[in-house]
């Protein structure tokens, strides 16, 4: 039928439109013959073909100028079916087989990103309520003692905390076997546990030991108590209760034989501290009442969020002792500083591959919580009055003591700070603890698969989009950079649905917009590849060209008939 050609065009079948830019070569089909929903097809364009079928844009005659009509969402759909199914298929294997564990790699990566970017805006509302005094090695030589202290320095530097009138005090120091050449020991166990029944009300004091059940060397009935400092199999998360399963294996043989001792509970670290210090929800730097948190909940262990700025400023830059006291205080960043800082460690994470060290020359060197070093404890005498309104600066703060010693390798690694001391891990914990109480971010373990899956439909949609636009075989520098730059946008809103409103840690974003690139580079070499035209679709294909440009008459000459093609515009 002669008409014209805006008409024609819309008359077409979405396969002559192909045969006639293909020259009539057969294609192989994607997941086409696979897909299908009340009969007919989702599927129907060719992602394999040689050339982008114009079934993508169909012109719809409108005077002397062509305006494109957008095709259905089912062809993105087949382009987004096929990568979803090429990403999951290659997750499965990875996640199976897991080769030079790749996907635990990208997973830790992709939480380690994650927190570094959110740790800008990480809230300081429980950080007056927590303070870390910490023994390092120019602090043992301005003490005068060696490693390890005896028993009396030890029952000193506790009595010291306890005079500021602390909310509690843990030391994360193991004590479990009496040293026979010390002969401090019967002296400093009568004088602290003493100290600590003084108090009223009670200042809970707690030693760490390595397995429910243990006991130290210090504990008593209504003085010192014990409390889990030791863990395995709970991956990067921090458990709330420690049961037989994540016992550490070294300490599991242990048991306590001092007479009217119980030994530690189940309750790690952080979470005794924090139903000693939140026991009513009203003290400072609480969000709610310890025995608010559910019961079904303590068995889910803890993603600790780490903080980004310190209290006070950096003063030597090794022992960040700046000046202690409240009113010389850092004041609260900006929103425009939290922004930046944000992108600046983005920046050195994204270049820490081609710099090894950028991260760790840029890295912030005091760690979130206060710390209050011991000698200063010992010989200063004004930190009895530099806390708010002149009271003591560790009045009425979680005192959780902690060393830093050349040697001893109780280390963990965060997000900002590279590796600090072990105790800044139970300060954090118990930090998240305090200002999130049950809405504290969690790993439950069934959640991840689900949000993995969701993640990869929202990528593999971007990705058909981008086939669809492109076609096979087309895809230029811009348009991967513009793919790369949506799958991190998509990436970056996982983030904050999943750890704003399912308060889980984010899951392996990295490792999924790096499969999904992957699938998209694949399909388009097959469709660069897959269909073999002769010269006469070659031929053909530059016709339908002419046919695009608007040629009269370029069409029909181009199908071998006269009047046989589609007459073009004017």
């Amino acid at each position: 039928m002669q008409a014209s050609g805006g008409q024609e065009c819309e008359r077409l079948t979405a396969s002559d439109r192909l045969q006639r830019q293909t020259g009539g070569c057969t294609c192989r089909h994607g997941l086409s013959r696979f897909l299908r929903e009340k009969g007919r097809r989702i599927a129907r364009s060719r992602w394999f073909a040689k050339c982008r079928p114009l079934t993508a844009r169909i012109p719809v005659a409108t005077g002397p100028r062509r305006r494109w009509r957008p095709a259905t969402p089912a062809y993105i759909l087949d382009a987004a079916a096929l990568v979803f199914v090429l990403v999951f298929l290659a997750g499965l294997v990875l996640n199976l087989v897991e080769p030079f564990g790749l996907a635990n790699a990208s997973k830790a990566q992709s939480m380690r990103l994650s927190a570094r970017v959110a740790a800008p805006f990480y809230d300081d509302s429980a950080r007056d309520a927590i303070a870390v005094v910490l023994i390092d090695d120019r602090a043992l030589d301005a003490m005068g003692i060696g490693w390890p202290p005896t028993y009396r320095q030890y029952d000193a530097l506790l009595q010291r905390v306890l005079e500021q009138r602390p909310r509690a005090v843990y030391l994360d120091v193991l004590l479990l076997e009496e040293r026979e050449y010390d002969d401090s020991f019967e002296s400093a166990y009568a004088s602290l546990n003493a100290a600590v029944a003084a108090h009223d009300p009670a200042i809970p004091v707690f030693f760490g030991v390595g397995a429910p059940g243990q006991c130290s060397i210090f504990s008593s009935d209504g003085g010192v108590q014990d409390v889990v400092t030791g863990w395995q199999g709970v991956g990067a998360g921090y458990p709330l209760r420690v049961d037989a399963d994540s016992v550490h294996e070294g300490a599991a043989h242990m048991a306590c034989d001092r007479p009217g001792v119980t030994g530690a509970g189940t309750d790690s670290v952080a979470f005794a501290l924090y139903r000693h210090a939140c026991a009513t929800g009203s003290e400072a730097g609480c969000r709610e009442a310890a025995s608010a948190f559910p019961p079904a909940a303590m068995g889910l262990p803890l993603a600790v969020q780490w903080g980004w700025r310190p209290p006070v400023r950096d003063g030597d830059g090794t022992r960040c002792e700046g000046p202690q006291d409240v009113a010389a205080r850092r004041p609260s960043p900006t929103r425009m500083e939290r922004w930046t800082s944000a992108a600046r460690l983005t920046w050195d994470s994204f270049r820490g591959a081609a710099d090894p060290g950028r991260e760790d020359r840029n890295r912030e060197r005091c760690v979130f919580p206060l710390t209050v070093f011991a000698d200063a404890l010992v010989h200063d005498e004004t930190l009895m009055e530099r806390g708010p309104g002149g009271r003591p600066l560790l009045e009425d703060r979680v005192v959780l003591v902690g060393t830093r010693l050349i040697g001893l390798d109780d280390l963990v690694s965060t997000p900002v700070n590279q590796q600090v001391p072990g105790v800044y891990l139970h300060a954090m914990a118990l930090d998240n603890l305090m200002q999130w109480g049950r809405d504290r971010v969690h790993v439950n373990a069934s959640l991840g698969p689900w949000i993995g899956l969701g993640t990869a439909v929202l990528m593999s949609l971007a990705a058909g989009w981008l086939l669809f636009r492109a076609g096979p075989g087309r895809l230029s520098a811009v348009r991967l950079l513009g793919l790369s730059a949506v799958l991190a946008l998509i990436a970056y809103l996982q983030v904050r649905f999943v750890q704003d409103v399912l308060r889980q840690p984010p899951q392996d974003w990295l490792g999924l917009g790096a499969l999904v690139l992957g699938a998209v580079l694949w399909v388009a070499s097959k469709g660069a590849e897959g269909c073999k035209c002769g010269a006469r679709g070659n031929d053909d294909e530059h016709a339908m060209d002419g046919l695009d440009a608007g040629g009269p008459g370029a069409a029909g000459d181009a199908t071998g008939g006269a009047g046989a093609g589609v007459p073009g515009p004017g």
